[in-house]
């Protein structure tokens, strides 16, 4: 009886280590996965004469900081996509916004510089 309770405690800590571990093997094997993209980065928002301007991937929101209503959205540069692969990690987000007197300059994740002009709304690329 006690050789059973031996190997029943060997199987028991074998199948206990076995699940600590993990069932995906892949993960075992490359201690070195990762995302396919890292998060974009957190571009503040900045408010003008009381509307705030924000992100979002590719375009500019205008909004009242207060009520969340929305102005108006502005693409500001397309995304064109593969059909085959994954949307997210074709994003190229915006990473960078801020004022220069009343146009906005606006930075992506390929270094590409926008002047978008608050008050006709019209984009312009400035460095490619």
């Amino acid at each position: 009886m006690k050789i059973f309770q031996k190997i029943f405690l060997i199987l028991l800590s074998l199948f206990s280590f076995q699940c600590w571990r993990g069932t995906n093997t892949n993960a075992t094997k490359n201690e070195n996965f990762s995302a396919k993209r890292v998060a974009p980065v957190v571009v503040n928002p900045i408010v003008v004469n009381g509307i705030e301007y924000s992100v979002a991937i590719n375009k500019v929101i205008a909004s009242n900081p207060k009520t969340r209503a929305i102005y108006w959205k502005k693409e500001i540069y397309p995304i064109h996509y593969v059909e085959d692969l994954e949307r997210d990690v074709q994003d190229i987000h915006i990473d960078s916004l801020y004022l220069r007197d009343t146009v906005l300059i606006i930075r992506n994740e390929n270094k590409q510089f926008f002047e978008l002009n608050l008050e006709n709304q019209k984009v312009l690329l400035i460095k490619k």
